[in-house]
């Protein structure tokens, strides 16, 4: 790197030559702790090792995930903290802060969420270490008191780049918080070496007690936001025209939506159609996409929580995994999927339409086989994340 700058409020800071640029990514999730911020910071450090970057990511440690996914391109430190709700801020400062006495300032720091860039704005600005901060959604949608709004508003603005990761993140920090020159969208990514069809899944398929019955699958937390009921609801529908489909729920849920899920199941007479598999490792994800017929996450916004979709990589995941998809029409989810090329977007309280594009897919193996191929090909062309980290790079100053 000869050259570079990133704008600062007032000023730009320029580096001289450097042989290898350094980078601290702080996140409050890391694998093998699931979510999409979690994959989200894993994921840019893969992207950015990948283009000469040495990097570094501070990330809490969980007592119930003892150990970080092995990795031999970044680096890894935990924070530890007990009382990570009320003390959060402080750990980040203080991780950061001794970060930079053992090893001097890095390059470039990036927050993967504001909770941990409003912790160490000021030690950057007085360091002159640009601050890149990610708006995933929910930190500009739900319900927050005015102090911690205003908490919110200080610390976006005092970034010197925001990045959020859709077209609907941006325009809500828009309508909260006004024009922000720094603002700059730039989506979620895919590892596509990871996420690929063709996996064999005999093994997966026997220790499910599946045969050859089409499957639809949901890979996400089992809650209320990400719409496993209305697919429920559609199910029947969709067991009249092909009988024997079956729908497949992978991830930890919340206690009380599942017993209202279980509820509607035994109401609709599935309850050999619908299974619950519950928290599945890592590893495990790939082959999840590649036993399903039809990804569907039917995302709904729920307004009085201010509770939201901000993007959906899973979406992309199953793509990459030559899977179509179908989504509910709401948040983020438009920049994940391509209506009509790479899967459906549905209104998400409409089981009717749900179930019709259900049926379309898992009737017609050429169009499901089509936007599957389409679908990865997009993953390919524009989300891998070594394309997202380049973006991030040149929206920053950073490469040319």
């Amino acid at each position: 790197w000869k050259r570079w700058a990133v704008r600062s409020n007032s000023f730009w800071r320029h580096v001289s030559t450097v042989d290898r640029l350094n980078v601290v990514i702080l996140s409050e999730d890391f694998p093998p702790y699931e979510g999409g911020i979690a994959q989200w910071a894993r994921g840019m450090a893969r992207g950015l090792a990948s283009h000469g970057c040495s990097v570094t990511v501070l990330a809490r440690h969980r007592p119930e995930y003892p150990d970080y996914e092995p990795n031999d391109s970044y680096r890894i430190q935990p924070i530890r903290g007990n009382r990570w709700k009320q003390l959060r801020t402080r750990y980040f400062h203080r991780s950061y802060q001794k970060y930079c006495q053992k090893n001097g300032n890095p390059d470039l720091l990036i927050a993967t969420t504001w909770n941990a860039a409003r912790g160490v704005i000021r030690l950057a600005k007085k360091q002159h270490t640009p601050l890149i901060t990610v708006a995933h959604g929910l930190e500009v949608t739900r319900k927050m008191s005015a102090l911690k709004k205003a908490w919110l508003r200080w610390t976006l603005r005092n970034s010197d780049l925001l990045v959020a990761v859709s077209h609907f993140t941006a325009e809500m920090i828009r309508r909260k918080m006004g024009d922000l020159p720094g603002l700059r969208i730039i989506p979620n990514g895919v590892d596509a070496e990871v996420f690929k069809p063709g996996l064999d899944v005999t093994d997966l398929k026997k220790k499910i007690g599946l045969k050859d019955e089409k499957v639809i699958l949901t890979l996400a937390r089992v809650i209320e936001r990400k719409g496993h009921d209305f697919v429920i609801r559609a199910l029947p529908k969709v067991i009249q025209k092909i009988p024997g489909t079956k729908y497949l729920i992978v991830g930890p849920w919340d206690e009380k939506f599942h017993q209202q899920l279980k509820v509607l199941i035994q109401s609709l007479h599935l309850d050999n159609r619908v299974l619950f598999y519950g928290y599945c490792e890592t590893d495990e994800i790939p082959l999840f996409y590649n036993l399903c017929d039809v990804y569907a996450m039917i995302s709904r916004t729920l307004e009085q929580a201010g509770d939201v979709e901000g993007f959906g990589i899973t979406y992309l995941e199953a793509n990459a995994c030559g899977k179509p998809v179908i989504g509910g029409d709401s948040g983020g989810v438009r920049d994940a999927v391509a209506h009509g090329e790479t899967g459906f977007l549905v209104r998400p309280d409409d089981a009717d339409a749900i179930s019709d594009h259900l049926v379309t897919l898992l009737s017609d193996s050429n169009l499901a086989g089509t936007f599957g191929r389409q679908g990865r090909e997009r993953v390919i062309q524009q989300f891998t994340w070594e394309r997202i980290a380049e973006t991030l790079m040149h929206e920053s100053g950073l490469k040319s």
